[in-house]
Order: structure tokens, then C-alpha cells, then sequence
């Protein structure tokens, strides 16, 4: 949500549900937490991943700087010089406490009071990025026949070229104060959530290593296609020089 000002609508929602019956998860970077709850004929469940703010910040950062991304401003400045300009110079609700404001509709306590009154009513389930394995079985037991495996294979790791430093991360915290609050949200809900799944933590701890297990599986075998896939592009490269000479 950071590199777009656009979300999509309630309308827009409610005609993909009248016209599409059988979907029974949609994941989209332009969804908001204005969903169709009143829905007649069906059970709205919104499910979103919060992210430490500053950590969110600076990802979007590094994403900009990528030779492959076209737009933005951060090309050809620093960090120090992205962040002033993006959250003193310019005030978009994107970018300053975004996620309060693309869940709650606003950047404000009653936002915040919103969002926390959807949790309560079982309409909103808020999981923590940075706690991305725990969340993946949180989602697992509470959705088993939706979420049957949730194990996955790693991919989007942006490295971080420039070094940021403790007195930037604060400067950008300053201006996250609504987002903090929602992370500390998010973390109580999924522990809340992991105690009631999994009340004995040995079990826990248990579920959550056979899940990583899957995970490395994944990893294993997907190393062994890129390895043969690389492998079969050589070939064809070396053949076509062959015939060429």
C-alpha cells in the first residue's frame, strides 16, 4: 500500500462476491478494511498482516531503489532525504500510520477503536509479519479447511543496501504512533489466538517445527527444479552456439 493511492471499493467487492460464488479467499494489495460484512448470503472474515511500521518503511524504501522499479522519489536520494520529504513535506495517509489508516479508514484513536471492535466481533483477524510462521499456523487452526498448509518457499527478499541507522529508525517512529499501537494489537491477538489453539507450549513448539519442516521441504525441492530448469538452459545455450558455428 505504500507505492499506490488506490484501494479497491466496497461496490467493487460486493460485485466480485455476487459474480464470482466460489471464492472463498481473495488476497489483493488493494484491499482495505472496508469489506462487505453485511453481506447477506455469506460470512465476511477480513484477515491482515501488520507489519512493524519503521521496518514497513524502510522495506518500501529499499523496494524504490530497485533498478526495476519505475515511479517514486526515493531514486537518487538517501534515506534521510526520503523520509523528510515523505512523512514531513508531504502528508499521505499512506505512508504516515497507512496501516491504521487502510484498516480503520482513518488516521485517528477512533480508527484504531474500529479496528479493535471487528477483532472482537470475530470480523477482522490482525497476524504479525514479523511473526510469520506462527501467524501461518494460527491461520492453519483457525481455518483448517480453508488453510489446509500454509507452508511456503521464500521469495521477495529485498537486501538492505544502505545502513539505517538508530537515530533514523526513531525519527521515522515518531511519525508511526497509530501503527505502533496496532502491532502491539496484532501481537496480543495472535498470542491470544496460539493459547487457545495450542494451550500445552511443548505441542506448540511441536506443530510449529513440523511446520517449518514443510517448509524446508518446499525449499529443498524447489532448489532441485531451479537446479535442473538452469541446468536444461545451458544446454539449450551451449546447442545453439553449436549450430551456430
Amino acid at each position: 500500500m505504500l507505492v499506490q493511492d488506490w484501494v479497491l471499493s466496497i461496490q467493487q467487492l460486493r460485485w466480485l462476491m455476487r459474480y464470482h460464488k466460489w471464492i472463498r479467499c481473495y488476497s489483493c494489495h488493494m484491499l482495505s478494511g472496508d469489506l462487505p460484512y453485511e453481506a447477506e448470503d455469506t460470512e465476511v472474515i477480513g484477515v491482515a498482516f501488520v507489519r512493524n511500521p519503521v521496518d514497513r518503511f524502510i522495506s518500501s524504501y529499499s523496494y524504490q531503489k530497485a533498478a526495476n522499479y519505475r515511479g517514486g522519489f526515493a531514486k537518487g536520494k538517501s534515506f534521510s532525504e526520503f523520509y523528510v520529504h515523505a512523512l514531513e513535506d508531504v502528508d499521505n495517509p499512506m505512508w504516515r500510520n497507512g496501516q491504521t489508516y487502510v484498516l480503520g479508514g482513518s488516521r485517528s484513536e477512533e480508527a484504531l477503536a474500529r479496528i479493535q471492535k471487528r477483532m472482537q466481533q470475530g470480523r477482522l483477524i490482525l497476524l504479525v509479519t514479523e511473526r510469520f510462521d506462527e501467524s501461518c499456523i494460527a491461520l492453519e487452526g483457525l481455518f483448517p479447511d480453508q488453510f489446509k498448509d500454509c507452508s511456503y518457499i521464500r521469495r521477495n527478499v529485498s537486501p538492505q543496501k544502505e545502513l539505517i541507522t538508530r537515530s533514523q529508525r526513531s525519527a521515522v517512529s515518531q511519525h508511526m504512533h497509530l501503527d505502533c499501537k496496532l502491532l502491539s494489537l496484532a501481537n496480543d491477538y495472535l498470542d491470544a489466538t496460539l493459547e487457545r489453539l495450542f494451550p500445552d507450549l511443548h505441542e506448540r513448539q511441536q506443530y510449529l517445527d513440523d511446520f517449518r519442516q514443510r517448509c524446508w521441504s518446499k525449499e529443498k525441492y524447489q532448489r532441485r527444479f531451479d537446479a535442473v530448469k538452469s541446468f536444461e538452459s545451458a544446454i539449450k545455450t551451449a546447442v545453439k552456439t553449436v549450430i551456430r558455428l
